[in-house]
């Protein structure tokens, strides 16, 4: 009786053991032992996944700086100072100017008491030649100086004698333009005069023709 117990507690012992080894087994190689026969088990599913600090960084290439391009050197020619500047020509055609540097710059208007013609200027390298500002500068001048006049009277009463061409004093000096009264007092015109009589002759639209047998020039 009592080796009968002994060999069914063995038996048992036994059995459990082996039981226990197999479950043991299939927990060490990844099987779970509730799950159903043929299911995978989880390790096998598991995908390993590469971290990304593992894979080689990305090398960035610095761009290869561009040199600068040579500055273009524009050889600028030599100005020939020798060379004269084209000058206005008057109503004839004739250049008006004495020769002027195509260097030369303007210095000042002639002042008309000194008996220039109208539009007279003093260029820098010592000529002189005709432009339009001086020429406004001394019409200007000219109607400041017969403002000022307030009765030109007669040639008599400027103490001066003239003839057909020119103006003089009892000492036989010439008078200057710019102290004689002109064609309002019956004198042989002005420099102011003949410039002034071609100015109001274009102004009216004739030709440069009409205009010189108009005035008789």
């Amino acid at each position: 009786m009592r080796r009968t117990m002994r060999y069914r507690v063995a038996r048992t012992i036994l059995v459990t053991g082996v039981s226990f080894s197999a479950a043991a087994l299939l927990v060490g190689c990844g099987g779970d032992p509730e799950a159903p026969p043929g299911t995978p088990s989880s390790v096998a599913a598991t995908i390993s996944t590469v971290a990304p600090s593992s894979l080689p960084p990305t090398t960035t290439v610095a761009p290869i700086p561009q040199a600068d391009p040579e500055p273009v050197v524009t050889q600028v020619p030599a100005i020939d100072c020798g060379q004269q500047m084209q000058a206005p020509t008057d109503q004839f055609g004739s250049p008006m100017s004495s020769g002027t540097s195509i260097c030369a710059t303007v210095v000042e208007c002639a002042d008309i008491s000194e008996n220039y013609e109208y539009g007279t200027t003093r260029m820098s390298d010592g000529s002189l030649m005709y432009t339009d500002a001086c020429y406004d500068y001394n019409q200007q001048q000219n109607a400041q100086e017969q403002a000022a006049i307030v009765d030109p009277g007669t040639t008599a009463d400027r103490g001066y004698t003239c003839d057909e061409v020119q103006c003089t004093n009892p000492d036989g000096s010439f008078v200057p333009n710019y102290q004689r009264c002109g064609v309002a007092c019956g004198e042989p015109p002005t420099s102011g005069d003949v410039q002034g009589g071609w100015v109001n002759c274009l102004d009216t639209g004739a030709t440069m023709e009409q205009c010189r047998e108009q005035l008789g020039n």
